[in-house]
């Protein structure tokens, strides 16, 4: 009885997430909700990692890059992020959850770059996938 619940308790503090954004926050933070470490050499934070400049390109008035230390936060910042860079008009045809998680953790222009960004963005991808197909 205690585990049912432990577990309903949980599900009731997680704030509503599509499967993109659970794969995501899997691969960002193991699925850390509060108090998560610092990630890329202390550069991100939160639980999906989020780098001051993602914070400061979507930000609107009153709010602190401190704030994403919350999910329901967090997953906001995502979702304005996405609503922003990965979109049809930008991308001349229908986004997908790959564009998705490539522009997370490439950033707004995650198409372009080297060789060696692109391999690390799709190796981030497989990541996302898996957790996706889970």
């Amino acid at each position: 009885m205690f585990t049912l619940l432990t577990s309903l308790a949980f599900v009731l503090s997680v704030p509503d997430m599509s499967p993109i954004e659970d794969a995501i926050w899997a691969v960002e933070s193991n699925r850390c909700e509060s108090d998560c470490p610092s990630g890329d050499n202390a550069k991100a934070r939160g639980a999906l990692q989020i780098h001051r400049i993602c914070f400061d390109t979507v930000k609107r008035d009153g709010e602190t890059y401190e704030m994403v230390d919350s999910l329901e936060f967090s997953l906001e910042i995502f979702r304005r992020t996405m609503k922003r860079f990965v979109t049809k008009k930008r991308l001349k045809r229908e986004p997908t959850l790959e564009d998705m998680a490539k522009c997370w953790n490439g950033g707004g222009s995650w198409f372009k770059g080297s060789e060696k960004k692109q391999a690390n963005l799709e190796r981030y991808w497989q990541k996302v996938k898996k957790e996706l197909e889970k």
